[in-house]
């Protein structure tokens, strides 16, 4: 009878050691899977959340270029005290720079509007080119995002070059207590470059 018990125990321990190894490798394969597809996913979710946030800047100067148009005196009136800078401390040396020719006030704003039409249009395409790639591989994708990158861009240009220098600086727009619009352009800088540090995070090349 040990006889007996112990030939069966030399062929049930091999198999034993065979199934386990068998379950062992798919309970390997079935995590491996599931990491796989759960990598996937939220990298596509990443990647839906960026264009969808550029989506929100583009978003954004297109409805600022769109009210500039239909509404072209409200934001014409901050462009003429501003370049006029009658509402500053008046010091001499500074009133130089003052620009009160109408055409060139005009032609001034003109700009901004069309800075602002350009900075939306290049924001609206990179999130095209992104979304047709965002399925693809990481060198691909991140290719997709200079397009992205050049919208931003513009979009920061406006209001640092702009509002915060041209505008805060030179004109002295930070002196006036009624047309001052360097807190809302801090605000917008502020808010297009946590786009553009979040579009360029992650999306390591493989």
């Amino acid at each position: 009878m040990i006889l007996y018990v112990y030939i069966k125990s030399i062929h049930i321990v091999p198999l034993l050691n065979a199934s386990y190894c068998v379950i062992k490798r798919s309970l390997l394969e079935l995590n491996a899977k599931i990491n796989t597809t759960w990598n996937t996913q939220m990298e596509l979710s990443l990647r839906l959340i960026k264009i969808c946030m550029l989506a929100s800047i583009a978003l954004f100067f297109t409805l600022v270029a769109f009210d500039n148009i239909i509404d072209f005196n409200s934001n014409w009136l901050f462009v003429q005290h501003v370049l006029s800078m009658d509402t500053t401390f008046h010091e001499p040396v500074l009133m130089q720079r003052a620009i009160t020719n109408p055409i060139i006030q005009r032609y001034a704003y003109y700009a901004i509007i069309a800075w602002e039409i350009l900075t939306a249009l290049f924001c609206w395409i990179g999130c095209i080119a992104l979304f047709a790639k965002i399925k693809e591989r990481n060198n691909h994708f991140n290719e997709a995002k200079k397009i992205a990158y050049i919208g931003l861009f513009f979009g920061f240009a406006l209001y640092m070059l702009g509002f915060i220098i041209i505008g805060g600086e030179w004109f002295s727009m930070w002196q006036s207590s009624t047309w001052n619009g360097q807190g809302k352009a801090g605000l917008f800088i502020s808010l297009i470059m946590f786009v553009m540090i979040f579009l360029a995070s992650g999306d390591t090349e493989k």
